[in-house]
């Protein structure tokens, strides 16, 4: 939850994308869509990698959220960014989740 902004975030396990059948090239487009499809002001998706890690997609319809990727360590665009955790975390389960994207989005604060 953002003071300012309203959020909307979903992760996908391993065993989600491996379960159904589908390729990590067909997840990313899912940030794309999913932006069309709320009227959030900012949308995170996090996919588990096969290495354990997860990937971060931000998309958003005001706030730089290249600002929040950078602060994460990565990079891309105002209303396009993302960037990557390392394996080891436990970014993949709701609780998981619900801290990176608290901590992703304290830049905006």
């Amino acid at each position: 939850r953002h003071d300012t902004q309203s959020v909307v975030s979903t992760y996908l396990t391993r065993a989600d994308i491996d379960g159904n059948g589908v390729t990590d090239d067909e997840v990313e487009g899912l940030s794309n869509f999913l932006n069309l499809a709320t009227d959030a002001d900012v949308l995170f998706v996090i996919r588990e990698t096969a290495d354990g890690g997860a990937k971060v997609s931000m998309r958003s319809t005001g706030p730089d959220v290249s600002l929040n990727a950078e602060q994460m360590g990565g990079g891309g665009h105002k209303k396009a960014a993302g960037f990557a955790v390392l394996s080891g975390s436990t970014v993949c389960t709701k609780e998981g989740c619900r801290l990176l994207v608290e901590k992703a989005l304290a830049v905006l604060n």
